[in-house]
């Protein structure tokens, strides 16, 4: 799963990193935190921050546009700050953010079911984390509703009027940069330096401060809603470290030997630590080292809700094996826990 450049001591501190956050998730006296980015969205088929920067520049550039090539419009892109052109964006023909506000829509926004094209196995996954273990906090810049969906009951969208009682079982979560449905979204120049929903930075921010183990998942450096959650928080980062002794941990692709070690060292300057892989391959690598774990667990939840004993639930899962043909007992369990939940 990590890169045969990816040895020694640096090997040993990742394997370390995945100890201590599966440590922490099966804890119940640890807080444990996620934040998740516009590549957790992008991997299910949601459109990312650079075809949405494409969109844009097709509305600023609607005659001229025809003659851009990819190349063209991707040199745009590096060229201006993604905030810049949907700003640009906002005024075109006048409209006060109409056109803004349909590319958004259109972009993020879905009626009952998510549309068949998205794959959302990555975030079922971490859906069945939060179902089975230790997650207090999560938080999103995103502004799809994909991980709503995912949790179902689990958890609720925060607003501004939310009251979060410490003994609900069902989890908050904030969109950092709000909502297209509500107005409440941050995009442009002006946006991003206003004082919107100023409640979802607070609880951000009192996270970061809270939680035992924070993860960022789905990020890349050149992410501008992460640049911009990062430089509003960076005495939290530092007080994790320095006061609280907690490390933070973000979950980012890396191509290459030479951007592992830049991109490491940059983490590594502010005080966290690069786990260099998708977000597909950190969810699969943190369920194998939580499998007796959370088999534990799953059993746990059975047995009270159907009130039976052990060696009924061996019985169950054995015949359950055989319908299935399949050979580990996970599987069997988690088939009879999903249906359970959907009762």
């Amino acid at each position: 799963m990590l890169p045969d450049y990816i040895r020694g001591a640096d090997k040993a501190r990742i394997d370390q990193s995945f100890q201590t956050i599966q440590s922490a998730l099966i804890d119940p006296s640890k807080r444990v935190g996620f934040l998740f980015g516009a590549g957790m969205s992008a991997a299910a088929g949601m459109m990312s921050s650079r075809d949405l920067g494409l969109k844009f520049v097709d509305a600023i550039l609607p005659g001229a546009g025809d003659n851009l090539t990819d190349t063209d419009r991707d040199s745009l892109l590096d060229r201006y700050p993604f905030e810049s052109i949907a700003s640009a964006v906002a005024k075109v023909g006048n409209k006060d953010r109409e056109v803004l506000v349909d590319i958004l829509e259109d972009a993020f926004l879905f009626d009952g079911e998510p549309p068949e094209h998205l794959d959302l196995s990555v975030h079922r996954e971490f859906a069945r984390l939060v179902g089975l273990h230790n997650v207090a906090d999560i938080f999103t810049t995103n502004f799809d509703k994909l991980l709503e969906t995912s949790l179902g009951e689990r958890a609720f969208t925060a607003t501004q009027n939310t009251v979060i009682s410490p003994r609900s079982s069902t989890i908050p979560i904030f969109h950092l940069h709000g909502l297209i449905e509500d107005d409440t979204y941050k995009i442009t120049e002006d946006d991003i330096y206003a004082e919107k929903h100023h409640y979802a930075i607070n609880a951000y921010k009192a996270a970061l401060y809270a939680c035992d183990v924070f993860v960022f998942v789905g990020y890349s450096m050149n992410d501008p809603d992460f640049r911009n959650a990062y430089l509003a928080t960076q005495q939290e980062y530092r007080s994790r470290d320095q006061l609280a002794h907690k490390t933070t941990y973000f979950v980012m692709p890396i191509d290459t030997e030479e951007e592992y070690v830049l991109a490491s060292s940059i983490w590594e300057s502010r005080n966290a630590i690069l786990l260099p892989m998708v977000s597909g391959d950190f969810f699969t690598r943190l369920k194998k080292g939580l499998g007796s774990e959370t088999q534990a667990r799953l059993r746990e939840i059975i047995m009270k809700v159907k009130g039976i004993d052990n060696e009924t639930l061996d019985e169950l899962v054995s015949e359950l094996k055989e319908i299935l043909s399949v050979e580990d007992n996970e599987t069997a369990l988690r088939v009879l826990h999903d249906e359970l939940e959907s009762r």
